[in-house]
């Protein structure tokens, strides 16, 4: 818009709001679906994401299709809601088997068609089996990908640890995000001149699209005559371009790009599927080394082609071999002139073999690095082992120590950097295992000379510096995340038992330091003041500290037994929603049900450990603020606690009358096929019997009837509910007996309500009769002269209307009466033949 001067304003920006953005990612997730599950035999086509994959039957079939895999899957016309959860259960087993982290993803949020939830799974399942999958294998790009390890530096300040190492899962926004967008940078956009930062607002014209195509196939784009055209028009040629051309489906529409932020995750969805043209995606990228990949090591510069040429391929393989092996203190040399050049002549005869040999010459190599940094920790080692044998009195040792310590901590950044996994099982190479055992050993002295020199105070100082080693102890201590929450719960209960013991004392160890710290002696002998300073800082780490440590003991004792309590009913509710067996199995499975639901107090138990949770997260909350913060907050979890449990109490409140339906089938089921097995047995040797026996016998067949229909009913509910041993039984049972049923009911279907036609009969002809003597009578009484006078005239025109009433009552009773006997007549031989179903 413009003022009444001129002066341009800039547009408002259209920020697309969640349901438009949920819009455009069902709409794209719902495309790559369809694109794999066309290549199932038979195809199946998605049409309504949210309500399709409700019943995990879609959702295995994409997954069978992305693994090659079989899973087992519960199919059929009559699955119950417990069958879709169990079809969803196995396809996140199947994931995590994987080792695919679900975050807050549940099958009962699945089956319920939550779209937030389902964009979520359908998102991860892309991230991991097209865009990490494809983008892991561009060696360039590796770094981006591969799962990182980091030390733990939550430790006291005053104190040396050993720096455990953990795996960190790979981000879904970082490593495979950045490896895409480095790999469309570097093959497609840059030599254009193009700029392209992101996965959404850069791809709006549609010219990153193109150069994208471009880069595989140069032939396809003029990109003189697309640079200055709308972004629709360029969108949709792209679209149809990579389609028609490289086989890649149409995931996004124009209209959904062309949008001041256009949705991230389906830009990315649809770039990736460009990877699986890239004709280098397997091997080195050297053809298209970048300027700082050729010069790694500032030492090489590229030879002439003369020179490369004629250098044998055995003196490369012998050069790398020998570079191995030279000493690690080589490569923190500056080389001389004729090494330079010596190396040189085989550096870049190769491209594989230059790179290589010019990372292991630069200082920066990690292997150089990390057998420095083991140099320095056993060179450190020896030193603190010589000071503890350097005489002096006790505030020169406490210096020596001191000064050591300093060293180390100034070098933990650098550690934590150097045990950073750099593979993707997250497994530390030799090299880091060795530098990891050198800090620990180095660690653990400098603490045992530390705990000697306290102890060597004058009492009572000495009991309060031996008490705050182990109070430090405590408070550093990391507890074990075992795989089953009870044990890390139980873990954690006797940790915090200790604990609370070494800190009850707090008290009393503070009132000796401070008279000691402020008469600076005890007992007229002074003390090291160094050694009373780093006392008095550790005084108050562990005074401010305690607290703080025993309510987070407290809320992850609460936390991982509420953990396995959810996991056990998750596990249980697991082996109640399969394919049922046989009526003994249902039994005992209700049985168990029952067991554990209502002699063990299911729900009682989660409300006690619930509001124990409760209380100790508001404690923990209340004496530190910050883990209220994130996605590891105390508040996230609660939220997810009760999340889950309301979708699984729902189910496990489910299960008890999905059971008893399945138990009154079988019962059915089996009290019909044996009293039905007896009577078709009668039956078959009546047919043989005189007229009137066989009338006699069969003048019950309706009775019969519902039981074949109930027999059938229940069979057919069992077969969709039971697995297939006892499903494949069932039909074989049900086939025989609806055989014989269908053979003797031809045969006998006359009989079928003898007693009820009969009765029909019966009132039927009683309603003629009555019907006849009433317009006979009528016939009669209107044939009959009449005395013309007032009385004679108005009797029989009140014995008309007398008459008509009676006609009137009578005649929509016979009429109805005959038709309902028509109606049963012939209906009752269709009824019996569409029970037999199977």
């Amino acid at each position: 818009g413009t003022t009444s001067r001129g002066r341009s304003f800039p547009k408002k920006e259209h920020i697309p709001q969640p349901d438009e953005q949920e819009a455009v990612q069902k709409r794209t997730f719902t495309k790559w679906i369809n694109s794999h599950l066309a290549k199932r035999v038979p195809p199946l086509v998605v049409t309504d994401l949210f309500e399709d994959i409700k019943d995990g039957v879609m959702l295995l079939a994409l997954l069978e299709v992305l693994s090659g895999q079989k899973l087992p899957c519960e199919q059929g016309k009559k699955l119950k809601r417990i069958h879709w959860v169990a079809n969803i259960g196995t396809a996140l087993n199947f994931l995590e088997g994987r080792k695919i982290k679900l975050v807050n993803i549940n099958s009962t949020d699945i089956v319920d068609g939550r779209p937030s939830i389902v964009l979520g799974l359908v998102w991860t399942i892309i991230l991991y089996f097209q865009i990490e999958e494809l983008t892991i294998s561009l060696p360039a790009l590796q770094g981006f990908s591969s799962s990182t390890s980091s030390l733990d530096s939550s430790t006291s300040s005053t104190e040396t640890t050993s720096p455990p190492v953990k795996r960190k899962p790979l981000p879904p926004q970082g490593g495979a995000r950045k490896a895409l967008l480095r790999w469309v940078q570097q093959t497609a956009t840059k030599r254009l001149g193009l700029e392209v930062k992101d996965f959404g607002p850069s791809w709006r014209t549609g010219l990153a699209f193109f150069a994208v195509i471009h880069s595989l196939r140069p032939n396809l784009v003029d990109m003189e005559r697309v640079w200055r055209r709308p972004n629709r028009e360029n969108l949709q040629e792209a679209f149809l371009l990579a389609e028609t051309e490289l086989g890649i489906p149409q995931l996004l529409d124009p209209e959904d790009v062309d949008v001041d932020k256009p949705d991230e995750k389906s830009i990315m969805t649809y770039v990736a599927q460009f990877l699986k043209h890239h004709p280098d995606r397997k091997q080195s990228d050297s053809d298209g080394q970048t300027e700082e990949e050729y010069m790694l090591c500032p030492l090489f510069h590229p030879l002439p082609p003369s020179i490369l040429s004629s250098i044998p391929q055995t003196s490369l393989w012998l050069i790398t071999v020998t570079l191995h092996l030279l000493p690690p203190s080589l490569f923190s040399l500056t080389p001389s002139p004729p090494f330079i050049v010596f190396v040189s002549h085989f550096a870049f005869a190769l491209p594989n073999v230059r790179v290589h040999l010019s990372t292991l010459l630069s200082p920066h190599h990690p292997s150089s690095s990390l057998r420095e940094l083991k140099m320095w920790l056993d060179q450190l080692e020896r030193d603190a082992i010589q000071a503890q044998e350097t005489e002096g009195n006790l505030a020169q040792q406490y210096q020596l120590f001191k000064s050591l310590r300093v060293q180390l901590e100034m070098r933990r950044n650098q550690v934590e950097g150097a045990l950073q996994s750099t593979q993707r099982d997250g497994i530390l190479t030799v090299d880091q295992a060795l530098v990891k055992q050198a800090w620990e050993r180095v660690s653990n002295r400098l603490l045992d000379w530390h705990l000697q020199l306290d102890r060597s105070l004058p009492a009572p100082l000495n009991m309060v510096g031996a008490w705050l080693h182990e109070a430090e102890g405590a408070l550093r201590q990391e507890i074990i995340i075992h795989q089953a929450h009870d044990v890390t719960a139980n873990t954690v209960h006797r940790a915090l038992e200790q604990h609370k013991d070494v800190l009850k004392s707090l008290e009393s160890h503070q009132q000796v330091f401070q008279r000691i710290h402020k008469d600076r002696s005890v007992d007229g002998v002074p003390v090291p003041p160094d050694q009373l300073q780093d006392m008095a800082e550790r005084m108050n780490f562990v005074s401010t500290s305690s607290s703080i440590h025993l309510a987070k003991m407290e809320f992850l004792e609460n936390k991982h037994h509420m953990q396995a309590f959810l996991t056990l009913a998750e596990t249980k509710l697991k082996s109640w929603i399969i394919k049922y067996g046989r009526q003994e199995s249902v039994e005992l499975m209700l049985h168990n049900y029952v067991s554990f639901v209502e002699k063990q107090h299911f729900f009682e138990n989660y409300e006690a450990l619930f509001q124990s949770l409760k209380q100790s997260a508001e404690v923990y909350v209340n004496a530190d603020s910050s883990v209220d913060e994130g996605e590891m907050g105390v508040r996230r979890f609660m939220r997810e606690v009760v999340t889950q449990w309301r979708s699984l109490s729902m189910e496990v409140r489910s299960v008890r009358s999905m059971l008893e339906e399945v138990l009154s089938n079988w019962e059915r089921y089996s009290s019909t096929v044996a009293s039905l097995q007896a009577w078709l047995e009668d039956g078959e040797e009546a047919l043989s019997q005189p007229e009137n026996t066989k009338r006699e016998f069969f003048r019950n067949l309706s009775h019969w009837m519902d039981q074949h229909a109930a027999m059938n009913d229940a069979g057919n509910f069992l077969i969709e509910t039971c697995d297939e041993t006892v499903s494949l039984d069932l039909k074989q049972q049900l086939l025989l007996l609806n055989g014989r049923w269908r053979d003797l009911f031809l045969k006998v279907k006359q009989y079928a309500r003898a007693d009820e036609l009969e009765k029909w009969r019966k009132d039927h002809l009683k309603a003629v009769s009555t019907l006849k003597e009433l317009l006979d009578s009528a016939e009669a009484k209107l044939n009959a002269p009449v005395q013309v006078s007032f009385l004679n005239v108005r009797g029989f025109l009140q014995d008309v209307e007398v008459r008509k009433t009676n006609f009137n009552q009578v005649n929509p009773l016979f009429i109805k009466m005959v038709i309902e006997l028509l109606k049963t007549h012939s209906s009752f031989e269709v009824r019996a033949a569409d029970k037999i179903t199977v």
